[in-house]
């Protein structure tokens, strides 16, 4: 047999081998691109057919099973009630700490631009302050000197360099503290709630107890004093929120 027969007889071989893997891959379900594409309708690996639902159908009844097996015991329950418990508490609280957050910031930001629209300006209408030392400085900072400051008119209420950083560093401090509680309300609450509520795959007894940990461990830290009762400080909102709720 020529170099050419076998050549022929190796891409044959190789051509059969895929063919035969895609057929496998169908029959699993797995093919990417044609899930389920080449079988018949009635085939028992097609989730439609009519033991592809009976199949479904025990395997829900088999998760089902399995969930209410680890609920039927009361020690689970009870720290799985109580997991529960603990994340509406902290979605609540939350949810206050969003809104209260979000009702600094807006007044934050309207401070700063009424100090920013009563500063004075040079001619270019770069707005500058008085400092406490008496340098005149820009937003950013910078010191001005020579024909600049000369060109200034000031009507002596101006607000201080001081006032104007005040204003900046609460917009800033409202900003990061809605960034913190969506991030927590994300990545803690969100991710636990969906455990929570799996009946695929239920949680162990040690995740829900790990998933109690992260709630409490990984709030921000207006949520973690006086063992998670905390009431929004005056000092980080610039009001007082009230109490967040228990948890």
């Amino acid at each position: 047999m020529g170099a050419n027969e076998d050549d022929k007889r190796v891409e044959r071989n190789k051509t059969a081998a895929s063919k035969l893997d895609d057929h496998n891959a169908e029959l699993a379900g797995v093919k990417a691109g044609y899930r389920y594409d080449a079988l018949p309708g009635d085939h028992a690996s097609n989730p439609d057919s009519r033991e592809g639902r009976a199949r479904k159908a025990r395997q829900n009844e088999a998760q089902l099973a399995t969930l209410s097996a680890l609920l039927a015991d009361p020690d689970y329950a009870a720290l799985y009630n109580e997991t529960f418990d603990k994340l509406r508490d902290a979605e609540r609280a939350t949810e206050a700490a969003l809104t209260a957050a979000r009702n600094a910031l807006e007044s934050a930001a309207q401070e700063l631009q009424d100090i920013t629209e009563r500063a004075a300006a040079l001619p270019d209408g770069t707005k500058v302050f008085r400092d406490a030392d008496g340098n005149v400085v820009t937003a950013a900072g910078k010191r001005v000197t020579g024909a600049d400051l000369d060109a200034i008119l000031w009507q002596g209420d101006e607000p201080s360099y001081e006032d104007y950083q005040a204003a900046r560093d609460a917009v800033s401090a409202a900003e990061d503290s809605i960034e913190s509680w969506r991030r927590y309300q994300t990545d803690v609450l969100g991710q636990a709630r969906e455990r929570l509520t799996d009946e695929d795959n239920p949680p162990s007894a040690k995740e829900l107890e790990r998933i109690q940990e992260d709630i409490e461990s990984k709030a921000p830290e207006a949520l973690q004093m006086n063992n998670m009762r905390a009431e929004v400080p005056d000092s980080e909102f610039g009001f007082a929120a009230g109490p967040l709720p228990n948890l």
